[in-house]
């Protein structure tokens, strides 16, 4: 029985790993047992983990298996997405192959418990306390000021329940495709004509997003706002538009620091 083995199984899943995939994504009648086998990465330990361990650590009060998709796994295990399930000690797994993104969402759930991606704006709503609510409340000006700012480059902006140590993230809508997606869909010839724009999460607690709380309305406003933006964008992997413009954002800010 495979699993009684881990060093042989994780050796199987290495190479075998995308076709059991696939056929969680094509075979409905075997899915439930295909669940059993798929392992996945985890941002808790090194090496393949599979649902059941996964669920076996899951929190008392925990409804759903978290997970994150992306490029890279080392990028994705720094990523500022995890920042609050690592302080709560939550399990992430770790997707960074393409057919993750197709079908993870195919599959909904793992017996009880529905599959949360991370990258979506109402991924950490379970866990949200008062007091990030209150949080919430109280960067509504600077949130209208930057709106302002960043105008269309952005869907929305919103305090960020999920940042504890990062000044900012984006995410996507929960109606949108995930940046990973989008340009899986590019690749495949299928992004259609409308770019999809992100929501930018500020972190309430950040000593950069406190001072700009307090800071009038200026270019060194419109700039950190700006920079807010374009780091978020690079940590997620994304191509910034104009990296000319972002240097010389910086180099204003760094100059004035000076």
């Amino acid at each position: 029985k495979y699993g009684e083995d881990k060093k042989k199984y994780d050796a199987f899943i290495d190479q075998f790993g995308i076709p059991l995939k696939e056929g969680l994504y094509q075979d409905h009648d075997n899915r439930d047992d295909l669940l059993e086998l798929v392992r996945f990465k985890s941002s808790k330990e090194e090496g393949w983990v599979s649902l059941a361990e996964y669920k076996s650590r899951m929190k008392p009060d925990q409804k759903s298996v978290f997970y994150i998709t992306g490029d890279n796994e080392t990028n994705l295990k720094h990523s500022p997405l995890l920042e609050m399930y690592r302080d709560k000690d939550i399990e992430v797994l770790i997707m960074d192959q393409d057919i993750d993104e197709f079908v993870i969402p195919s599959v909904n759930k793992y017996q009880d418990h529905e599959f949360k991606s991370v990258n979506y704006s109402d991924a950490a709503d379970e866990l949200k306390t008062d007091e990030d609510k209150k949080e919430e409340n109280d960067l509504k000006p600077l949130i209208k000021k930057m709106k302002k700012v960043l105008g269309d480059q952005v869907k929305d902006i919103q305090a960020s329940t999920r940042l504890k140590e990062s000044p900012s993230c984006i995410v996507a809508d929960s109606n949108d495709p995930t940046a990973k997606m989008q340009e899986i869909m590019k690749a495949m010839g299928q992004a259609g004509g409308q770019e999809v724009k992100p929501i930018l999460e500020i972190n309430p607690s950040h000593a950069i997003v406190r001072k700009l709380s307090g800071m009038k309305k200026s270019k060194s406003f419109d700039n950190i706002s700006q920079l807010l933006l374009d780091q978020a964008v690079l940590l997620e992997g994304a191509k910034l538009t104009n990296p000319t413009e972002f240097v010389d954002r910086l180099n204003s800010i760094l100059t004035e620091s000076i």
